[in-house]
């Protein structure tokens, strides 16, 4: 006789929730810390990938405002308006709440 089938036990990850966000957080900010601690070619190395994080980062930001309809609309208004003050507006109006 065969014993009974018990459930499949999941492995889960020990790194989930906060910990994932501070993971995340360190990586983001480390290149602007080596940045600020070290001097000669390789501080240029740092500011050249922290610089293209922020590139990476306002990329993102932008192919999800074209996602909704309000961020299309707000990026409409910016090529309108013209881009320094419809730039501004578009990535925080929405966190100041206009």
């Amino acid at each position: 006789m065969q014993p009974p089938l018990q459930p499949a036990v999941r492995r889960r990850s020990r790194l989930r929730g906060c910990g994932c966000l501070v993971l995340l957080l360190a990586v983001l900010a480390s290149p602007f810390i080596a940045a600020s601690l070290t001097s000669g070619p390789l501080h240029l190395i740092f500011i050249y990938v922290a610089g293209g994080i922020v590139v990476l980062f306002l990329l993102l930001l932008l192919i999800a405002m074209l996602i909704t309809r309000g961020g299309r609309e707000a990026l409409g208004e910016m090529a309108a308006e013209g881009c320094t003050e419809g730039c501004l507006d578009a990535l925080f109006g929405g966190l100041l709440g206009g």
